[in-house]
C-alpha cells in the first residue's frame, strides 16, 4: 500500500519510530446508506513494515494466508543465524554488555550539511563509555534513543571510533540529534565465528556451520574430477 492519509491519532513521530510495524488493519465493507446494518464483509491484514519514501508512506501489507505460511526446515550458512542476546539460542548476556544513559557530546558536521550529517554522526562523552573495547566494538550494535526528538527510535551503528567516542549510524534518524540527547547502547555482532570467539567468548554456542564447503570449493572439486578423467 502506497499513498497518503490524514489522522489526528497517527503521527509522523510514531511512524518514524516504527510503532505501527506488525499492527493489524481491519477493513470493513459497508453500505453507506444504511451503516447501522453493520459491515457486509470484513477483512483483516497485518502491516509487516512501514517506510517513508520521502514523499509518501509505504506499508507492506500481509493477509491471513501470508501469516499462516509455515516455516519448513532451517537455513544453514557459514555465519551464525542466531539473534545476539537470545537466551534460548545465542546465550550472550547482552544486558551486561550494554550501557544506559550515554549522552551526546557533539554533533559532527564535516561537510556543512546540517540536515543530513547531523542526523547520523555524533560523539559521546568519554566518561559515559569506558575505554578498552576498541574501535568497531559497537559496529552493527543498536542505539535506543531515550531523550530528545528521537526518543523511542532505535538506530543501528555503522561505525564506532573509540578515541573520541564517535558514532556513525547506518541510516539517518528521523529528527536532528542535539547535544545532551541520551541513548542506551548495545554492541553488535557480524555473525562470524572469530567474532563470536574473540568478542563474546561464545564459540561453543555459535549458530553457524563455519566449516561447510563454499561454492568455490565445490567447483574446485569438480575441476579435479574433470582433470582425472
Amino acid at each position: 500500500m502506497v499513498g497518503a492519509f490524514e489522522s489526528e491519532s497517527i503521527t509522523d513521530a510514531d511512524l518514524y519510530a516504527g510503532r505501527y510495524n506488525k499492527c493489524k488493519i481491519f477493513h470493513f465493507f459497508v453500505d453507506w446508506r444504511v451503516p447501522e446494518y453493520g459491515p457486509i464483509s470484513k477483512s483483516t491484514y497485518s502491516i509487516s513494515s512501514v517506510s517513508f519514501t520521502g514523499a509518501t508512506w509505504q506499508a507492506e501489507v500481509v493477509g491471513l494466508t501470508g501469516q499462516l505460511k509455515p516455516k519448513i526446515g532451517n537455513i544453514h550458512s557459514r555465519n551464525c543465524s542466531f539473534l545476539l542476546g537470545d537466551s534460548a539460542t545465542c546465550g550472550v548476556d547482552l544486558g551486561a554488555l550494554s550501557i544506559a544513559g550515554v549522552r551526546v557530546a557533539t554533533v559532527v558536521d564535516a561537510d556543512g550539511d546540517a540536515d543530513a550529517l547531523n542526523r547520523a554522526n555524533f560523539t559521546a562523552y568519554n566518561a559515559d563509555i569506558a575505554s578498552g573495547p576498541g574501535d568497531d566494538y559497537y559496529n552493527l550494535g543498536t542505539i535506543t534513543w531515550v531523550t530528545g526528538n528521537n526518543a523511542g527510535v532505535t538506530s543501528e551503528v555503522q561505525n564506532y571510533a573509540e578515541s573520541n567516542r564517535t558514532f556513525s549510524l547506518q541510516l539517518s534518524v528521523p529528527f536532528i540529534i542535539q547535544v545532551g540527547d541520551t541513548f542506551d547502547l548495545s554492541p553488535g555482532c557480524d555473525k562470524r565465528l572469530t567474532t563470536c570467539n574473540t568478542k563474546f567468548s561464545n564459540s561453543l554456542r555459535f549458530g553457524g556451520s563455519p566449516f561447510m564447503p563454499t561454492t568455490d570449493a565445490l567447483a574446485q572439486h569438480a575441476e579435479q574430477l574433470a582433470d582425472r578423467q
